[in-house]
C-alpha cells in the first residue's frame, strides 16, 4: 500500500479547528491517499495537512472510507478527537 498525492491539495474544507475550536475553512496544503482491499472489502484513506483561515493553527486530518459503512470516519490532530 503506498501513498500517493490527491486532488484536494490547494483546496479549501470546512473543518473544526485544532486552536480555536469552531468550525471554520481551512487550506489543504498538503494531502495525500492509500487504499487497500478488493471489490467486495476494502479502504480509503486521505491524510491531509489542513490550515485553518481564521488562527492560521496547522492540523493533520485523517478521513477513513471503509466499504461496509455509509459514512467516513474523520479524525483531526492534535485534538486526537472523532468527528
Amino acid at each position: 500500500m503506498s501513498a500517493k498525492p490527491h486532488e484536494s491539495t490547494g483546496s479549501v474544507i470546512k473543518a473544526e479547528c485544532s486552536c480555536c475550536r469552531v468550525k471554520t475553512s481551512h487550506n489543504v496544503l498538503a494531502a495525500f491517499e492509500n487504499s487497500k482491499g478488493d471489490e467486495i472489502l476494502w479502504v480509503e484513506n486521505i491524510f491531509q495537512i489542513i490550515q485553518c483561515q481564521r488562527c492560521e493553527g496547522i492540523s493533520f486530518r485523517s478521513e477513513s472510507f471503509l466499504s461496509e459503512n455509509a459514512e467516513p470516519e474523520i479524525h483531526l490532530y492534535p485534538s486526537g478527537e472523532s468527528v
